[in-house]
């Protein structure tokens, strides 16, 4: 058996693409990192949006930074994500506002677990940072045998 060719870190950027072309390229690079969402903010031609990733087999890591928009998860986005994956997301700063199974709004330290085949608004409404866990479901279910028990919480505050 041959060894597994060595993951890289890949860094993506909007200030790299003309302005009037950064919401297009920054909803690309979210479908590509993590889910398809459709993407939206105040300031198209202002908005960035910085991303690192490094994929390894059932999990990616993902550190994120971005000014204020809103990301919407819904039937459309969800019928076009291939597979199943979880998200385990920690709010470094910003301020968000998340409407999933619940509503709730998260601030820095807190952490976020949502599923893929679940409807996710995302209000950012500040400039942000986080880091994103994106977990294959075999992976999740090894550790949380009913991740919905899980999903919309945040899992500092209520899950001791």
């Amino acid at each position: 058996m041959a060894p597994a060719a060595p993951s890289s870190i890949v860094r993506l950027s909007t200030r790299d693409v003309a302005p009037a072309d950064r919401l297009s390229y920054a909803s690309w690079i979210l479908s590509s990192s993590l889910a398809p969402s459709a993407l939206t903010t105040a300031t198209p031609s202002e908005y960035e949006l910085e991303v690192t990733a490094l994929e390894l087999p059932s999990i990616a890591i993902v550190a994120q930074s971005g000014s204020p928009q809103r990301s919407i998860r819904a039937r459309p986005e969800i019928r076009r994500t291939a597979q199943r994956y979880c998200f385990l997301v920690l709010v470094v700063s910003g301020s968000w506002h998340v409407a999933s199974l619940t509503r709730t709004r998260f601030g820095a330290g807190d952490l976020i677990f949502y599923d893929s085949r679940d409807p996710l608004d995302c209000d950012l409404l500040h400039n942000w940072n986080d880091l994103n866990l994106q977990l294959s479901e075999q992976f999740v279910r090894t550790w949380v045998p009913r991740p919905a028990v899980l999903t919309g919480r945040n899992i500092c505050r209520e899950s001791q």
